[in-house]
């Protein structure tokens, strides 16, 4: 109570924070209970509306990928709702800025508190992580109230952020992986590389984005190396423009760039080893050297796969003289990657992880083929190289299950019993196979 008198009591009223703009009763309250109202039941209500809203520029518009701080304006915003003695009168942090677009797919901003009763700020959400970029209507929301208007639009705009890598080979082939929101998955994207102002400039192969957050370019061939400080941009084939460059969320644009450096070409960047097995696999330089380079070929793990090295490429010959073979050979079960790494002349940069390599356990069988005449049955016994450390299932399949049967259909290999046997019994006449897996 501010002031009483004989006829009136008057009162400042505290802030609502509980759902705005409805009518609610009103009682008089003294330490001995409610005063008896003669009249109709008083109603009040605590009134809250917006008006708008300013961003950055362009106005009403922001990378959909989100981030971008709204500054929302109106009237009888809740900052502060606790009083010495009594119970908070609501909340004053669930506020939220609705975007709602035009498929009825709505997303909220984080809960803010207001700055005053007349301001707060949101952050637009991450809309083009999962859907394409489109325009949305803004409203305000206070917990599960919607204010009823107005209803502003705003833009939600395709953009990228980072790409996975700023450097590869002349002859290209490397798979670059741009991030970011409001890619449409059903429009062709292209890398777009430029040198010199745009005066050079080369595109990667269209392709389908893989999600509406992620596009994967294979760099194209590059012209030559000393204009391989390329500036890198992404264009979108169906609309014929660039899709724009954002600052990461918190951090600072840096303008794309990708480095086309003299490399290698690899006859097999994926290779399958089976125990006790090896492969060769060649690479070439994809540039001429200005000078011999030595080439060191570094497994990942050697406890996986080992590799023959080094090599040297000459000075000034073709890539079709300048191939070397490395032999890699099997040592254990795993995978691990071939890392060539160059030095002398122009070669100054390694080529990670240029070969893939998995080395697997080999399953052999006593037998390679089984002649069965009616009636007959053979029996045939499996193992596996190197010798199991744990249990190991196998499972038995027929070519053909017509012309004989394997049974048991599944076998387990321990380091007790390594070597099961399966038993194939002739059904039928014809050819076919027994495969395990």
């Amino acid at each position: 109570v501010t002031h009483i008198n004989g006829s009136a009591v008057t009162f400042t009223l505290p802030q609502w924070g509980y759902r705005p703009n409805r009518a609610v009763g009103v009682l008089l309250n003294t330490s001995a209970g409610v005063v008896q109202q003669t009249g109709s039941q008083m109603q009040y209500t605590f009134t809250s509306g917006w008006t708008t809203f300013d961003d950055a520029s362009p106005p009403f518009a922001g990378p959909a990928s989100g981030g971008e701080q709204l500054t929302v304006t109106g009237s009888g915003f809740a900052t502060d709702v606790s009083r010495p003695g009594f119970p908070d009168t609501g909340f004053v942090n669930d506020y939220r800025c609705k975007f709602v677009g035009t498929d009825g797919r709505s997303l909220l901003s984080e809960a803010v508190t207001p700055i005053n009763s007349t301001m707060m700020v949101c952050e637009t959400p991450p809309w083009g992580t999962s859907e394409i970029a489109s325009t949305a209507s803004v409203t305000l929301v206070k917990g599960a109230y919607e204010y009823p208007s107005p209803s502003l639009p705003y833009s939600f705009d395709p953009s990228w952020t980072l790409w996975s890598d700023s450097r590869g080979p002349v002859s290209g082939g490397q798979v670059l992986t741009i991030t970011g929101s409001g890619f449409n998955i059903s429009a062709p994207y292209s890398c777009r590389f430029t040198f010199n102002n745009g005066q050079v400039v080369a595109s990667s192969e269209p392709v389908l984005p893989t999600t509406a957050a992620q596009v994967l370019c294979l760099t194209p061939a590059w012209t030559h190396w000393e204009e391989g400080l390329t500036a890198l941009a992404l264009y979108n084939e169906q609309k014929g423009a660039v899709v724009e460059q954002a600052a990461p969320v918190g951090g600072v644009l840096v303008p794309a760039g990708y480095h086309f450096a003299p490399g290698f070409s690899v006859s097999n960047a994926s290779v399958v080893l089976h125990a006790g097995g090896g492969a060769k696999v060649s690479f070439a330089a994809d540039t001429l050297p200005t000078d011999d380079v030595t080439v060191v070929a570094v497994s990942s793990d050697p406890s996986v796969v080992t590799v023959t090295s080094p090599f040297t490429l000459h000075k000034g010959l073709a890539p079709a003289d300048n191939t070397r073979t490395m032999v890699l050979s099997y040592v254990a079960p795993g995978t691990a990657t071939i890392t060539l790494r160059p030095t002398g002349g122009n070669y100054q940069y390694p080529a990670e992880g240029a070969v893939v390599v998995s080395c697997r356990a080999r399953i052999d069988t006593s037998v390679s083929a089984v002649n069965l005449r009616r009636g007959t049955a053979q029996n045939v016994t499996l193992t596996v190289a190197p010798a199991p450390e744990g249990n190991v299932t196998l499972e038995v399949l027929t070519g053909d299950a017509s012309l004989f049967a394997a049974e048991p259909a599944v076998v387990v290999l321990t380091p007790a019993s390594p070597s099961p046997t399966v038993t194939v019994t002739f059904r039928g006449v014809g050819v076919t196979f027994l495969r395990m897996r």
